[in-house]
C-alpha cells in the first residue's frame, strides 16, 4: 500500500472498509421494513428507520454505550426509583425497568415527539408499561417553553444547537423538582 512519498497504514484501510461494510448493513436493515426492530440486551427495539444515530448503532451492534451500559447495569438494583432524563428510543428505560422490578419504579423523561412515539412502543412491546412512567417534558433550570434543538441522529437532539442541526421545535420545560412533586415521587435513586 505505497502512494508516492507515503506509507499508508493497513488499520486506516480496515477502519474505512468497516464503515462502509457498516453503512451498508444499516442500509438494508433499514430498507426491508417500514419499522426496524431488533433484539437488543433480550428486548425487541423499535428503531427509527433514517436515524444514523443510536438507531443505526443497535442495529448493527445491538449495544450502546458498552461501557456505560455495564456501569448501569451494575449500579441499578431492584426496588430503585430510577429517573431517565432524555430517555430517547428506552435503551436505559428497559435495562432498568428489568432490574428495578414491581417495587420499583422508572420515569422516562423524552421532549421529542417521534423519540416519546417510539419509546412508548418499546415500553409496550416489552411489558414494561407497569413500573415505567413516560413524561413528554425536557428538564432544565425553569418553567417554560423552550426551543429543542433537533440534529440527524435521534439521540443528539438538544437545548443547545447539535452537530448535524435540522431545525428546532418548541417543548415544555420544567424542572426536575417541580415534576417528580407533581408526580408525587418523594424520593429517587438514580438519575
Amino acid at each position: 500500500l505505497d502512494m508516492p512519498g507515503k506509507k499508508l497504514k493497513p488499520e486506516r484501510y480496515l477502519r474505512n472498509w468497516r464503515r462502509i461494510m457498516d453503512g451498508i448493513l444499516w442500509f438494508v436493515k433499514s430498507h426491508i421494513t417500514d419499522e426496524p426492530c431488533v433484539i437488543v440486551n433480550g428486548y425487541k427495539m423499535y428503531l427509527h428507520k433514517h436515524d444514523n444515530g443510536i438507531s443505526k448503532e443497535l442495529a448493527i451492534y445491538r449495544i450502546h454505550e458498552p461501557v456505560n451500559t455495564s456501569h448501569y447495569d451494575y449500579i441499578v438494583q431492584p426496588g430503585m426509583c430510577v429517573v431517565d432524563i432524555g430517555s430517547n428510543l428506552g435503551y436505559y428505560v428497559l435495562i432498568a425497568s428489568k432490574i428495578v422490578g414491581k417495587r420499583g419504579q422508572v420515569i422516562a423523561i423524552e421532549p421529542q415527539d417521534e423519540n416519546q412515539g417510539m419509546l412508548r412502543k418499546n415500553i409496550i412491546r416489552n411489558g414494561c408499561n407497569d413500573n415505567v412512567k413516560c413524561i413528554r417534558y425536557a428538564i432544565g433550570d425553569k418553567n417554560e417553553d423552550k426551543k429543542f434543538y433537533l440534529s440527524k441522529r435521534s439521540n443528539l437532539h438538544s437545548m443547545i444547537k447539535p452537530f448535524g442541526y435540522k431545525g428546532y421545535t418548541v417543548v415544555k420545560m420544567k424542572t426536575l423538582d417541580t415534576l417528580l412533586d407533581e408526580l408525587n415521587i418523594e424520593h429517587v435513586d438514580l438519575v
